[in-house]
């Protein structure tokens, strides 16, 4: 899996932001901290069989630590993540976003870019509604929310 953006895939702009911003080795060693950092928070009480072992999981980290960067870059452009910290709100939307694990390891879902890409940091409440939608079972709270969000347009 490559995890650098792929040039064809930016645009102009996020092309020059990633030329601007490149990934040092202290922001890919960051990143890769932040990345462990998340899957301690979500996987300590499960552990990390999963990813074969702890050592194994800290190095998946490190692999995606390219992708956390450009991704970054790429969803901050004109200063969008205002607000936002990298390290505990960035970084676990991308794991959560962006990563798949398996049992031969992680991959990038194949749209990661366009989810960096896409992120809004300060959804409207009619925002929130509409991504909770899908997961909410037939039920007069589901029949509200349709109505609301069909008034609210």
């Amino acid at each position: 899996m490559n995890y650098h953006p792929s040039p064809n895939g930016l645009t102009q702009t996020e092309t020059e932001l990633v030329n601007r911003n490149p990934a040092t080795e202290y922001l890919l060693m960051e990143a890769a901290m932040c990345a462990w950092e998340c899957l301690l928070e979500t996987h300590r009480e499960k552990g990390f069989e999963d990813f074969g072992g702890a050592a194994n999981a800290r190095y998946l980290c490190s692999k995606l630590a390219p992708a956390i960067h450009y991704g970054y870059v790429i969803a901050n452009k004109d200063d969008a993540l205002a607000g936002w910290s990298y390290d505990w709100d960035f970084v676990p939307w991308f794991m959560d976003r962006c990563v798949i694990f398996t049992p031969q390891g992680v991959d990038l879902t194949p749209d990661w870019v366009n989810h960096c890409r896409e992120l809004n940091p300060h959804p409207t409440a009619e925002d929130l509604l509409s991504e909770a939608l899908p997961h909410i079972t037939h039920s007069p709270l589901r029949t509200r929310i349709e109505e609301h969000l069909q008034n609210a347009e």
